[in-house]
């Protein structure tokens, strides 16, 4: 019977990679190791996709085998750093790995989050609150404020439905990377969502260098930390490349989605024998450009809606 949940949260799954990889460092099977994780943890859906996989390693299957079930829960890079452990037996340095991914990926996250919860703050005023107190001041109706609410179920109701429409956009995994596929597509967003990918992808490939995977079969297990099927799509060639005895600097260069300067990083590293430092310092020039956009775009809504908002509540007042 397959398994049916939305994604688990970036939150839920540091949690459930933190607690494994203090089971594993005290030289506990990964059976164990991933029983004993299920039994700690909080989350009844992550408890008992642990255990399905328990249960399928006990039945004989292979971690990767064990894990498919439920990888659309777990998400791409989980599953496949699971097999990459399973795989090379290097569960004590795979699992550290996944903890600093996703702890970088949680303060990213939260990042972003506190630059936008103020536009988002401003946003409302100006198209909620402010409305409603020049009518207000303007208004002989002793009902205005029942008669306003009244007046925002339509919007209400917009927003309610868009709500639903992205949840199951981002529960239904085709969907989600269907979705993923055409935000490329949007000049600014695009541009930005690449970025974050290839940052993903560079710091994953970085750390999975550095506990010895060869070069093919690093970015083999670390192209799905892009978390972008068209991304993916044009990384997946590298691994050939590297396989036919291609550097890192040519094989990315074939991609035509990394940039120059990127290239130019990955270049030197390869010449002075330092892969894993150059791969990881352009992970962090990708995600430092782009908060640095992201920063920058918000502070100009800010100002656009601060300033918007105020000369509307001026004119207002005086005519």
């Amino acid at each position: 019977m397959p398994f049916i949940a939305r994604r688990a949260s970036v939150k839920t799954i540091l949690r459930t990679v933190y607690l494994l990889n203090i089971a594993v460092e005290g030289n506990l099977p990964i059976v164990n190791a991933l029983r004993l994780t299920a039994d700690s943890i909080k989350s009844p859906t992550m408890r008992d996709a642990l255990r399905g996989i328990v249960d399928g390693l006990r039945r004989g299957l292979t971690l990767l085998e064990a894990v498919k079930p439920y990888r659309a829960y777990l998400r791409d890079e989980l599953a496949a750093a699971l097999s990459a452990g399973d795989v090379t037996g290097k569960f004590n340095e795979t699992l550290p790995i996944m903890v600093d991914i996703y702890e970088y990926r949680l303060r990213t996250r939260r990042a972003i989050a506190k630059q936008l919860a103020y536009p988002a703050c401003i946003l409302v005023f100006a198209l909620v609150i402010l409305p409603y107190l020049m009518g207000f001041l303007m208004t002989t109706d002793n009902d205005y404020t029942l008669h306003y609410i009244i007046g925002l179920r339509e919007e209400a109701a917009f927003f309610a439905a868009c709500s639903v429409v992205s949840i199951i956009v981002a529960s239904i995994r085709p969907l989600r990377r269907g979705a993923g596929y055409l935000l490329l597509w949007i000049p600014p967003l695009g541009g930005l969502l690449r970025r974050f990918a290839l940052a993903r992808f560079f710091d994953c490939l970085a750390l999975l260098l550095t506990v010895g995977h060869p070069n093919a079969r690093a970015v083999q297990y670390a192209i799905p930390f892009a978390g972008n099927v068209r991304t993916e799509g044009h990384l997946e060639p590298v691994i050939k490349l590297l396989r036919d005895g291609s550097t890192l600097y040519a094989a990315f260069n074939s991609t035509g989605i990394v940039p120059s300067y990127v290239l130019d990083q990955i270049k030197t590293a390869e010449f002075i024998g330092n892969v894993e430092g150059g791969l990881h310092e352009c992970a962090v020039q990708l995600t430092s450009g782009t908060r640095h956009v992201v920063d920058t775009t918000v502070s100009l809504i800010e100002l656009t809606l601060i300033g918007g908002g105020g000369v509307l509540f001026i004119l207002m007042l005086i005519l």
